[in-house]
């Protein structure tokens, strides 16, 4: 089982650009980061060649139907890799499971600070102007928020996960 998340600098695979892969597996994080634009292909072959050394067969995440798998389904056809990476992972949204409740935001961040007190440390919406810095001065003061809020997001979503009893 693998809990798993992607940070990108839009909502399109053929706009956009893949920043980061985080996978939280037997409470071990493993992040495959895109140093350069030109290194998704790379990061995305990476985190595959981790899920099948690891044989994680389950893979947890948030959204994850509507939005990392179909972005990361059109990086594969984007750099050629086979389409059909995630068909034989059982794969559990748990989004599915909180999206008729009656929050004020069904996002992440606000589920995670109402159920667990945990303020988002830096939004979403940041990560395209911190990808973007980072790529202009290497600063790694950048990369370390994008890491930090991708880490956030796995470990809110094994908490979630597990406060609904999908874990």
């Amino acid at each position: 089982m693998g809990i798993f998340d992607i940070e990108t600098t839009g909502f399109y695979s053929d706009d956009s650009f893949l920043v980061a892969i985080g996978v939280l597996n037997n409470n071990k994080s493993e992040i495959f980061f895109a140093e350069s634009t030109s290194e998704e292909k790379k990061i995305i072959e990476d985190f595959l060649k981790f899920l099948r050394e690891n044989k994680v067969d389950v893979l947890i995440g948030f959204n994850i139907k509507n939005f990392d798998i179909p972005y990361l389904q059109g990086k594969l056809l984007m750099h050629n890799l086979d389409f059909r990476s995630f068909q034989d992972f059982n794969v559990v949204d748990v989004f599915e499971y909180i999206k008729n409740t009656r929050f004020t935001s069904k996002s992440l961040a606000n589920i995670s600070e109402k159920l667990f007190e945990k303020p988002r440390n830096s939004p979403s919406s940041k990560i395209p102007n911190l990808y973007i810095k980072f790529i202009e001065t290497r600063d790694s003061l950048f990369k370390e928020k994008i890491v930090e809020h991708l880490n956030e997001d796995l470990e809110n979503t094994l908490m979630l996960a597990k406060k609904i009893g999908l874990i």
